[in-house]
This record gives C-alpha cells, structure tokens and sequence, in this order.
C-alpha cells in the first residue's frame, strides 16, 4: 500500500518566546509545525488578557485599547508548516510605560501536540514623552546636569552606571527625559562618557537615592560628581550608595550634618549637600574619615547586617556611613578636640584602625565592643582624655604582627572582662606622658580585672602618670585580678613604668599590683617594672606596691625570664614614702627561673625605706640569682631604712644567690638591713651563697640560711669599721652585729668583712656555731673579754690585707673544739696576749708573708704575756710564720713574758712549726724566744726556724735567739728541729745564739734533736 509505515504526528510552537513593538505598530505571530505535515490540523490561539499582561485588548483602538484582539485558530493545510498572524497597537498620547500582551496556543487537533513555546509575551514600547518628565537629563558644554523637575517632591532613585563608552542614567521608578544624550526607554537615558567634565546632580525635595555604580568603568569625570539631594535633611532623606570598583584609597570629608564629599583615588570624587546616609560597598584600600568642626560623637559599628564585610560610621554632626572593610586601614581624623568616638563591636571590620593622631586627639575613646583584626594589622588610637574599656565584651586583639598603640594625656581604664591582646605585635599603653601632665583625678593607667597581654613575641609597654587632685593618684592600677602579660620570646622585656600623681591626698603610688591574683607577668620573656611615687598631703606615696587584700598578687616571669623592679619613693610631710613594698602574705616578686632584681629609693615624707617586705616574698625560680637593693629616703625623718623586713621571705630556689644591699640615710633608728619582727627569713635552696651587704643591720628578727653554702655579712662603704658584740646600728656605720645577730645565720661560713673594711673588732663574747672568716682591709682586735668560741669542728678565719692598719690582735681567747681550727693572716702584724686554742684542728698565724713585704717597724707576729699560749691540745698543727718590718727591732716572731706554743700529739708528723724571717734594718732577728717563753708539743714534731734580716755595721740580725730560761722541748717521741740563718751588716750576726745556762733545747724519748746555725755576713 502506498504510504504504508509513514508517521501522521506532528508538534506546534510559536518562532519566539518575546517580541516588542511600538504603539501604533503591528507584530507578526508565527505558528510553526514540525514533523509530518501530509494531513490538515489545527490549533487555537487565545489572547491572555489580564494575569501579568499591562496592556488592554479590544475590538478596535480607542479609548484604553492597546491593541486589536480576538480569539481564533491556525489551520495548517496539507504541506503547511508555519503560518504568520499579525496584531495591530493601537496609538494613543498617554504617558503609561511599557505595557505588555501574550498570545497562547491551546485545544490542537488530532495528531498535533503544542510545545514550547506555547506563550509569546509582546512588549508595547510607550512613544509618549511629554515635553518634561520627572527628570530631566541636559548638557551644557561638557556639563551633564540630572535634574528632578517634575514638581520637586518625588522619590527619585537614580542610577549611574557605564555602557561601553556611555554613561547610563536610570530611575526605574521614574521618567527620563533626554535633552542630552540618548533616550533608551522612558527610564533610561545615555550619554557618551567621552568629553564629560562633571556631573550634577539635583535630586531636590522627596528620599531620594543616588547609586555611583563603578564596576563598569570610572563614569567619574575629571570635576567630580556631585548631588545636591535637597530636602528634607533629616530622617529617611535622601543616600549616596557607591558601588563596585577598586577605589584605592577613599576619604570621607564631612563638611557638616548634610555636606560633604568622597574622595576615591582610583575615580575621583563625589560631593554632596542636603545628604544623609551613604554606603560604599566598592573596595578600598585604605578608608580615611575627616570629621566636621564643631565637636561630634562618633560611633564606629556595624551596620547591622552580620557577614556582610560592612561597617557603620555614624554621628548626629555628620551623614551615616556604610563602608566595605578595606584591605589596609581604616582612619578616623578629629573635627574639633572635643570630639569623641565610641568603638562597638566590628564584626566584619578586620583592617588597621587609626583613631586621631599624637598632634589632633580625640577627646575620649570608648571600645564598647570586640575588635579582632586580621593578621598583621594594627590598632593606633589617641585621645587626649579618657581611653576606656568599660565591659566584658571590650575585647581588641590582633594577631601576626599587628601591633596595638593606645595613647592618652589622661588616663586608660580597663574594667572586668575587658582585654587588650597581641600575639608577635608590640602592645604600648600611654597615659598622662606628655611634658605637663594633665589635671584631673584619675589613676593614669587600670587595669581591673582585665588583661593586658601578648600572646607571642610581641613587647608590651604600659607607662602611666597618675592625676593631682586627692588620694589614689596611681601611675598604674592593676586590681582585682587584673593582669598585664608579656610575651613568650627570650631578651624581649615587658617594661611597666607607673609614677603618682603630684595630688593633694593619700596613696597616690607609681604601679600598684594588688588582690585577686592581680599579676604583671610574662609568658617567658623579662619584666621590667619602674615606679615613682606622686606627692600628697598624707603618706604611702611609693615607688610600687604589691599588696594582697584578698588573694595573690603578683610581679613574675615565665620560664627563664628575669624580672626587675625598680622603686622610688614620693614626697609628702607625714607617712610612709617606700621605694618598693611588697606586703601581706601572697603578695610576691618573683620569677619562673630567672634573675630577679629589686631596687629601691626611699622618698622624703616621715619614713622613707628603700624596700619593705611585710609577710611577703621576693623570690626567684629555678637557678635565677636574686638581688635586692634598698636606699633610705630623703627627709629627715625617722626609719629611713635600706631594707625592712617584717615577716616574708627572700629567697633563690635551684642553685640561684641571693645579694641583699641596704643603705641608711637619715634618721637614729635607720639600718641599712632592717629586719624587724615576724620571722623573716632570707634563705637559699641548694646551699648557694648569700651576700648582705650594710653599714648597718639590725638582724634582730628571723633568719638567714643558705645551708652549706657561704653567708657574706659585710659593710657597703670603704673603710666603714665592723664590731662584733657591739649593740646599736648607726645608720653610716660602723656596722655592729651582736652575737645573737650572728647565731641568726646558718651557713657553711659566715664571711664578715672584705678587703674594703675597716677595722673589725671584737667587743663582746661570740660563741658561733659556723666557720667564720674575717676580713678586712684595715686590721683585727679581738678585745679584751671578748672571746671567739667556735662550735664543734668550725673555724675561724681571720685575714687583713691593711698594710699600714692591718694588724690582727689578740686580747681576748680565740677556740675551737672538734676539727676546727683559727687562721689568721694579716699583711702586716699579729699580737697576742690571749691564749688561742683548738682540739684537733690547725692553728695558723701568718704575719707578712705576701711577695711584697709591708714597711713600718713591727714583729711579724708578737706573743706577748703568761696568757699569750697558742695551743692545739689534740692532733691539731700549730704554723706560726712570722716577718718583721723594714727597718730596725722589726722581728719575725717574737716570743716574751713566758708565751707558749704548742702542738698537737701526731707522733711522726711536725704539729708544731714556727718559722720567723727578720724585717729590714739592725737588731732584725728571724725568731727570738724570751724568758719563760717555751715551743713544744704534745708528742709531734718541732720545727723552729729563724732568718735575720739585714742591717748596717752598727747592728745584730740574728737567724734565732733563746733567752735564759726559755725553752724548746718535745714529749714522748717527738724530734726538735731549730735552724737559724744571721742576717748581714753588723759584727754580731750568728744563725743561732742561745743565751743563759737555763735556756734549753731537747727531745723527749726517741726524739732527735737538730740544731743547724749559719753565721751571717760580718762588716
């Protein structure tokens, strides 16, 4: 069969979806069939009347018809695929905008399916235009002017933008009119940007809105745009919306509430009068605000719309400001010095922030809000009064690098919750710095139960100066659980520089750390903290307070980082001016593992004590040395001590030493090392040394320990005389420690004295438990009924190094007990005319024995009198060695008035040796024993050696003489040894002369004797 397989279906469309045409036009539908197209079908087409469709059908124009309708069908005929249908626009003169129509096709025939599209939507373009529109858009010369001129009272919202090379002008609420440029539809206009000098813009009266779109090209010409928005000038009034572009840097330039202009680096400027909001959501580098005259309070925000990257300017004195957060900085420059600004929570606002500058404050400063910029960026801020930080939610921290530098000729105030931090940025806090400090009453920098921190590497610095009207003046406040924290890095230093205020009151102190775990700290790096107390009517004007009310508080450092505390005093005619208090239990300095240095300086009210430690501690962490360092005051008044310590501790932990330096200045009761009552203690861990240094202290209280290891007790002063046993505490010395002061220090050794004291005597009984060393620059009397008694198996040590005042002399006993032993060196001379004893420890007298001998005329060593035996009744060795003086009867060692030496009872050994050189000059002899005078032992060995000196033809230097009845012998088995050199010059120079049949030289036992004699040079 013919056609046998063939498909009759087929499909209906219209040839488009959309068409325009003008009034009093025609459009053409065309109806198209696809797939077979060897049968007849049909399709309905409907006109849609009303739905989204504007304009009106009818029978015929007139009236409101926009065009001709009337339902009908396409009928395809065999081999028919499209047939077209025309519809006649009706004209008419109404101003009515776009309108639209549509044609739908439906109901098809057998065999035939409609597709898409199925609707073709005709778009009706008005050709009516009066001769003015809302606005009118006009060019004169290279002017373009944008005008409302259709009664003044409209909403306008206009749009410029770029076309290619046109600039755009668009309201799509409002007509156009093109007396210039060309008219797109009755909403559009355009005008070739080229040749373009300026454009204005009048939006007169209604809540107009001009949006600058620069995301096309710069539609900105050479003059600027401006838009004058006319009125009204308050509530919703008329906005500037900036869109789009990279703007470089972008300046706002307030004139006043309604006036002003937007200056756009990479596009020109924008001014504007009769404005109030504006919003620039174009990016920025760096946005620059300038304020009106006339004092303004600002308030930086957000603009409500969270995430959105924009931020809120606003103020009653100036047109609210949106703006896109900047990739740099965001700078806000004063109108007025009365300005202030309030900071509230910036959510979407990571840029730098520079508020003012060191020459234009702002007023005051208030951070309401969190401000968390992006690494590396920065906070700046200036205020010539308040900084506040006044809630828990005034949290302003940077990160990376970014530092934050806040600086106030009045003060700072932190409250609880409030927190400034930085992680490797510097972190500087100013208040009250400049030359003339500002009047007020206020404490210059408080920190109250907030933080002040760095997190990295970064610095901090906080330097503050209190106000001067009444009390509590401080420089810097840190209370209730405030902190100021450094970073973490080795040698960087976290430096707190506080000084009171010059005010009228009480209490106006340079840095105050008190209560609540109230701490200036470190994570690892050092801490430096420099206070200077104010002035006032009343007292308590210091340096630095740490002070407990309630709970700790603290200056510390974290890991091997040092703290430094330096103090002075302030002025006022009654109270106490310290340089440093630490006070009350809990109340600390101290470190982590670093050195820990206090210094301080008295001031000049009533009392004025460098440091004071009440129940507190000074302390340093593992292996750091501490060293405290104190000044009395100024003034005249009383206990101006160095150091007081009532109570408390100073101490070095690990193998740290502990330094205490005290001076007295004025006043009878002033020490230069005070400690007072309450137990202090000033201690060392691992038997490392302690060194107090005076020339005056009352240890009248507590303890001083450093276990095994040395105690030094000297004078700060040359030459400053040192009396053991003498009360009194004479504020400039001599320094006098009584022996219930000495019994207060355990030690291996007590050291009194070095090379640059004075005399050192002995004027009361000392019974020591330690080893005791003396020395001293001058000489050493230990005076009559003052004996030196040694605890078991301790020594004493006696050295002065004087050579014209260094004699050491004996008046009183000198003993040991045990193995302990007295050693006493002097570079000049040594008298003694009380016994010296030990058990089984050494005596040892060493007169003149250094390389270069010492002038003057004098015995090397002198025993002098019936009392005079020195005598170790045990094992102990007795070295006597003596050299006399330069010029004549300058013996070696001389031995009168029945004197005695005596050594020990170690059989084979030498436990008794004298060994005397003569000095310069005639009659020099190296050794003389007088009447009744004897050299023995208790079974050891003797050895007596004598060396005369020189003379002149006149003289005799005899190597060794022994007078009638004196005597050297030994007991049980013991060996006698003498040998003596003569001197030269003279006739009567003999190594050993023995004078008198009673004088007597011998051995006991199995001893030897053996006598030596070298007969010196004869003239």
């Amino acid at each position: 069969m013919p056609g046998a397989g063939k498909c009759h279906t087929s499909t209906v469309r219209f040839a488009q979806a959309t068409d325009s045409v003008t009034e009093d036009g025609a459009v053409t539908f065309t109806a198209i069939r696809d797939g077979a197209n060897d049968s007849a079908v049909t399709v309905n087409y409907l006109f849609n009347n009303g739905g989204t469709d504007t304009a009106t059908g009818g029978a015929a124009c007139g009236g409101a018809v926009d065009y001709i309708d009337g339902n009908d069908q396409f009928s395809f005929g065999a081999g028919v695929s499209s047939i077209p249908f025309a519809v006649d626009t009706c004209p008419d003169a109404a101003i009515e905008g776009n309108e639209t129509f549509s044609l739908t096709l439906a109901n098809p025939s057998s065999g035939l399916s409609v597709v898409a599209p199925a609707t073709e939507t005709v778009t009706i373009v008005d050709d009516d235009f009066a001769p003015t529109q809302d606005t009118d858009v006009t060019l004169s010369g290279s002017a373009l002017t944008i005008e409302d001129v259709n009664g003044a009272n409209t909403s306008d919202d206009l749009r410029l933008s770029c076309n290619g090379a046109n600039l755009r002008i668009n309201d799509p609420t409002h007509l156009l009119y093109a007396g210039a440029g060309t008219q797109i539809d009755p909403n559009t206009v355009e005008v070739p940007l080229a040749g373009l000098t300026s454009i204005l813009v009048n939006s007169l009266a209604g809540n107009d809105a001009l949006t600058v779109d620069l995301s096309g090209c710069d539609i900105v010409p050479s003059g600027g745009i401006t838009y004058n928005g006319g009125d009204p000038t308050s509530g919703t009034g008329d906005r500037l919306n900036i869109v789009g572009g990279n703007q470089g840097q972008v300046t706002y330039h307030y004139t006043n509430a309604s006036d002003g202009n937007v200056q756009m680096q990479n596009f020109g400027t924008v001014n504007y009068t009769g404005l109030e909001p504006i919003s620039n959501t174009g990016t920025a580098s760096d946005v620059i605000f300038e304020l009106p005259t006339g004092g303004t309070a600002a308030t930086l925000g957000d603009d409500g719309t969270g995430g959105n990257g924009m931020s809120r300017l606003s103020g009653a004195s100036f047109e609210d400001t949106d703006f896109a957060n900047p990739t740099s900085s965001v700078t806000i420059k004063r109108g007025d010095a009365a300005d202030t600004l309030a900071v509230n929570a910036l959510p979407d606002l990571n840029s730098s922030l520079n508020i003012g500058t060191s020459v234009n404050t702002f007023s005051t400063i208030a951070f309401n809000g969190a401000v968390t910029l992006a690494s590396g960026n920065s906070l700046a801020g200036f205020a010539a009064g308040t900084i506040s930080f006044p809630n828990g939610t005034s949290d302003v921290a940077t990160s990376g690098t970014g530092t934050i530098a806040l600086t106030t000729a009045t003060n700072l105030t932190m409250l609880s919750g409030s927190s400034l931090t930085t992680v490797d940025g510097a972190l500087t806090i100013n208040a009250n710095q400049q030359v003339t400090p500002t009047a007020g009453n206020f404490n210059g920098i408080n920190i109250n139960a907030a933080t002040v921190q760095s997190t990295g590497s970064g610095v901090v610095t906080v330097n503050g100066k209190g106000g001067t009207v009444g009390g509590g003046q401080h420089g810097v406040l840190v209370i209730s659980g405030g902190v100021i924290r450094g970073g973490n890095a080795a040698g960087i230093t976290t430096n707190v520089n506080g000084t009171g205020g010059a005010a009228t009151g009480v209490t106006n102190i340079g840095v105050v750390v008190i209560d609540g775990g109230a701490s200036i700290t470190s994570i690892g790096g050092n801490v430096s903290v420099l206070g200077t107390g104010g002035s006032g009517t009343g007292g308590d004007h210091h340096g630095v307070r740490v002070f407990n009310a309630a709970s700790a508080a603290s200056i510390s450092a974290g890991s091997s980082g040092t703290v430094t505390v330096s103090g002075t005093g302030g002025s006022a005619a009654t109270g106490g001016c310290f340089g440093v208090d630490v006070r009350t239990a809990g109340a600390a300095i101290t470190s982590s593992g670093g050195a820990v240095s206090v210094t301080g300086q008295g001031g000049a009210c009533a009392e004025n004590s460098g440091i004071v430690v009440t129940n507190a501690s000074i302390q340093s962490g593992t292996n750091g040395p501490v060293s405290v360092t104190g000044t009395g005051g100024t003034s005249t008044g009383t206990n101006n001590d160095g150091i007081n310590m009532n109570g408390g501790n100073i101490s070095a932990t690990g193998t740290g030493t502990v330094t205490v330096e005290g001076t007295a200045t004025f006043g009878a009761s002033s020490e230069g090392i005070h400690l007072s009552g309450g137990s202090p203690s000033i201690t060392t861990a691992l038997n490392s040394a302690i060194t107090m240094i005076g020339d005056s202290m009352n240890l009248g209280a507590g303890s001083i320990n450093s276990g095994t290891g040395p105690v030094t007790i000297r004078q700060k002063s040359a030459n400053v005389a040192i009396n053991l046993g003498t009360a009194g505490d004479p504020s400039a010395g001599p320094l006098n420690l009584l022996d219930a002061e000495l019994d207060r220090v355990t030690a291996g050794t007590v050291f009194v004295g070095n090379s640059a004291s004075g005399q050192i005597t002995t004027t009361a009984a000392i019974t020591h438990p330690n080893n005791l060393t003396l020395t001293t620059g001058a000489g050493i009397t230990f005076g009559a009924s003052s004996p030196v008694t040694m605890a078991l198996d301790k020594t004493l040590t006696g050295n002065a190094s004087g050579t014209a005042t260094g004699a050491i002399t004996v008046n009183a006993a000198l003993g040991s007990t045990g193995t302990g032993g007295v050693l006493l060196t002097t570079a000049r001379n040594i008298a003694v005319t009380a016994g010296i004893s030990t058990v089984n420890g050494p005596i040892t007298l060493n007169a003149n024995q250094q390389v270069t001998p010492t002038a003057g005329t004098f015995f090397g060593i002198n025993l002098d009198g019936a009392a005079a035996i020195v005598q170790a009744s045990g094992t102990g060795v007795v070295t006597v060695n003596g050299r006399g003086g330069n010029s004549g009867n300058s013996i070696g060692i001389g031995m009168a008035n029945s004197s005695v030496v005596k050594g020990g009872s170690t059989f084979g050994a030498t436990t008794t040796s004298l060994t005397g050189t003569g000095g310069t000059g005639n009659n020099t002899h190296g050794l003389q024993i007088g009447a009744g005078a004897s050299i023995s032992s208790f079974g050891g060995n003797i050895s007596v050696i004598g060396t005369a000196g020189t003379g002149d033809s006149a003289g005799q230097n005899i190597g060794f003489i022994l007078y009638p009845t004196g005597t050297i012998s030994s007991t049980v088995n013991g060996s006698v040894t003498v040998a003596g050199t003569g001197g030269t010059g003279g006739n009567l120079n003999e190594g050993i002369r023995i004078d008198g049949s009673l004088s007597k030289i011998s051995a006991a036992g199995s001893g030897n004797v053996t006598v030596t004699a070298t007969a010196g040079k004869f003239e």
